[in-house]
């Protein structure tokens, strides 16, 4: 064998006894699979030792860090299915789209805020109910 295909081999069966870890070098990256008790790890790790990305296999299923950030973009479509989803942003959380957006729930749809403003640009806003159209608050401005 060439001696780089050698030293391939050699970096991909290192074993630390205790840990059983596998290492493979590719360019400034390592890609480390390590066993755990409860399964296993692959994380890739930069040359400054940050693990830019991580997924880690666990009875349950694999969990995927993505540790510095994610950005997709498809040209096609995207769905999302699943028996409970939760999307949840430390700072801020924004849907745009560049057409209408449509939001249904077989349930009921609550939001809550510290404040809520709805506008309407260019047309109506409509209220529309089955039953009663509740209004509650301090004072109920209209046309001010």
């Amino acid at each position: 064998m060439a001696e780089s295909s050698n030293e391939t081999q050699a970096e991909l069966t290192t074993r630390a006894p205790d840990q059983q870890c596998q290492r493979l070098s590719i360019g400034q990256h390592v890609l480390v699979l390590q066993r755990t008790e409860s399964g296993g790890v692959l994380s890739l790790m930069a040359a400054d030792g940050s693990q830019p990305i991580e997924i880690e296999i666990t009875p349950a299923g694999p969990i995927l860090r993505l540790r510095s950030g994610l950005a997709v973009t498809v040209e096609g479509p995207i769905a999302l299915s699943a028996e409970s989803l939760t999307i949840h942003a430390q700072k801020q959380l924004s849907l745009t789209t560049g057409g209408s957006l449509s939001i249904e729930a077989a349930g009921d749809l609550t939001t809550t805020a510290e404040a809520q403003t709805i506008s309407a640009r260019l047309g109506d806003v409509r209220l529309e109910a089955n039953d009663d159209v509740v209004l509650r608050g301090e004072r109920v401005k209209m046309n001010c």
